[in-house]
């Protein structure tokens, strides 16, 4: 019997984390329900597959042969592990293979299986803000300018990020467009929560119960601009990189204010990003979901009247003052 071979490819800011971390506690419960989530190719605490998308061409570069013995210990380790299993499916998850890089490698080493891919969309009004957090706490001397509108104007024609129709068309002409799952990543579609949400959508609702035994909170959550900017400030600063450490563990480590807006960026540039779009969404509700009405979100559009004020970088002396604190 042919084995199934449910593959997400992220993106990022759209779940994956508290997807992988799910998956990857309840790792023996879903084999029992014929579910299989390797540990082959995972790394770190192996609630990810990011040696799977590395040796596959979507991570850092390796030589050709390299590669190659890479591919085939790792073929050969999840035989044996779908065997000992006794799973008819198996879920790889990887935000890595979000990356426009050649996939025809992915169909050659799944060539023994049935595969479909499975991808979560968010809109863009809300996808930008969670990448810029995101960005801001992992990139060491950005090129941009500190304002997460320098940051969206910079990085939104970049190669690395392409379209979401020019993701979903170049995975839907490798493996087929019929065996694409493609979700919007919003509240109301994803019910009672996104963890149900891939169970249902990749035919596994048996095992919807084991998610009320487990936390699956994102582990990326985003941060306050107080926080963010803070953050931005030391990852431009010439500095040991330990001290930065230091410095931007201490920011994390401190309550939010919970009365800080949480919006970054005003109701006219949200509905901005999301019309810059509406085409692709339009595009994929119709070809990819079957919905006539062309709707990929439901949630309602940002009013552009609505009153909103930028938030305010951190002043000099506040700068000081948390520095000293993070290095106290």
């Amino acid at each position: 019997m042919t084995k199934t071979i449910f593959l997400h490819i992220g993106i990022p800011k759209t779940g994956t984390s508290s997807i992988q971390n799910f998956f990857y506690q309840k790792r023996e419960e879903l084999k029992s329900h014929g579910l299989l989530y390797p540990i082959t190719a995972s790394s770190g605490l192996g609630t990810e597959h990011y040696l799977l998308s590395d040796a596959l061409g979507f991570g850092k570069k390796h030589r050709v042969n390299e590669r190659e013995k890479e591919l085939s210990d790792m073929a050969r380790s999840l035989e044996k592990e779908i065997k000992k299993s006794s799973a008819h499916s198996v879920l790889f998850s990887s935000e890595c293979f979000y990356i426009p890089n050649d996939i025809e490698p992915v169909k050659a080493f799944f060539s023994d299986y049935e595969v479909c891919i499975v991808v979560y969309l968010r809109r863009h009004d809300t996808w930008w803000p969670s990448a810029y957090s995101q960005t801001v706490k992992t990139v060491k001397s950005p090129p941009w300018n500190r304002s997460i509108e320098a940051y969206i104007n910079f990085s939104k024609n970049r190669p690395q990020r392409p379209s979401y129709r020019t993701l979903v068309d170049r995975w839907a002409k490798v493996f087929g467009k019929e065996n694409m799952i493609i979700r919007p990543y919003e509240g109301q579609q994803n019910q009672p929560d996104l963890i149900a949400d891939i169970l249902t959508a990749i035919n596994f609702q048996s095992a919807i119960p084991l998610k009320s035994t487990i936390g699956v909170e994102s582990k990326n959550q985003s941060l306050p601009y107080a926080k963010l900017s803070l953050i931005d400030i030391y990852q431009r600063a010439n500095i040991d990189p330990n001290i930065r450490n230091r410095l931007i563990n201490s920011v994390l480590s401190q309550p939010s204010n919970n009365q800080e807006s949480n919006s970054l960026i005003s109701p006219k540039l949200q509905l901005q990003l999301i019309e810059e779009n509406m085409a692709d969404y339009e595009y994929i509700a119709r070809e990819y979901l079957g919905r006539e009405d062309g709707k990929l979100f439901y949630d309602p559009l940002p009013d552009p009247d609505t009153p909103w004020h930028a938030p305010k970088h951190p002043t000099f002396m506040s700068v000081v003052e948390q520095t000293i604190q993070g290095l106290g």
